[in-house]
């Protein structure tokens, strides 16, 4: 897949406001860190996780201010 950095989701939902637990995967952050992100998402999501990974690669946009959730 490359290097990152990368959001993952399953088909329906992301857990974003675990956006660092459960969402992003930062540039070449390896296997094993892919793989606690993922467990942390099917985790987050429960009994509502939705037909497997979404996988994309991360753009960042300008920012227009900070978030008060702590995610871009």
């Amino acid at each position: 897949m490359g290097d990152g950095p990368f959001v993952i989701k399953d088909h329906i939902k992301s857990a974003k406001l675990l956006w660092n637990e459960a969402c992003f995967i930062a540039k070449a952050s390896g296997r094993e860190n892919f793989e606690w992100i993922a467990d942390n998402l099917i985790n987050e999501q429960g009994k509502t996780f939705n037909r497997g990974f979404v996988v994309k690669q991360y753009v960042p946009l300008q920012a227009r201010g900070a978030s008060r959730r702590e995610y871009p």
